[in-house]
């Protein structure tokens, strides 16, 4: 009877809840820069090998499969770090923030703590302020992540 609930608790502890979610995206996260990272080496390597000839992209060239891996990579990163963004989000609106701050109403100030937040080294954060940062964090990345190469793709780098 005890090995039963011991096999329970370990199938239970490898289930998909709501509340393990943001490990998920961690490891999505990890997987992707890794995924990413070999990509790009490998993109690097076949365009160092190739000749100058420029070819058309097509999906049968073997050549072609490491700048698929490489997007799909880039796809992966920027997906995992706003869907914790959401997850997190989604556990911030679960916890009881401290009302002993007053809130601020103005929207500027608002954000202007959220930023500061993001960025400094809080002395004795709460747990709700620590969730606030990493989701703020992530959401930043995960949005810089998701512009600035389409942004370098439409107007390049130095124009």
């Amino acid at each position: 009877m005890k090995q039963r609930s011991k096999t329970k608790d370990n199938r239970s502890k490898f289930r998909v809840n709501p509340d393990n979610l943001g490990r998920i995206f961690g490891k999505l996260l990890v997987a992707s820069w890794i995924s990413f990272v070999l990509s790009m080496v490998g993109t690097v390597g076949i365009a160092l090998i190739q000749p100058d000839t420029s070819q058309p992209l097509t999906i049968t060239d073997i050549t072609d499969i490491p700048v698929f891996v490489l997007l799909g990579s880039w796809i992966g990163i920027w997906s995992s770090l706003l869907s914790y963004s959401v997850w997190s989000f989604w556990q911030l609106r679960r916890m009881s923030e401290e009302r002993s701050r007053q809130k601020e109403r103005n929207p500027f100030k608002r954000l202007y703590f959220l930023l500061v937040l993001a960025a400094e080294k809080v002395d004795d954060p709460t747990t709700y302020e620590e969730r606030l940062q990493l989701t703020i964090q992530s959401f930043v990345f995960g949005t810089v992540m998701l512009v600035a190469p389409i942004h370098s793709t439409v107007y390049g780098w130095g124009r």
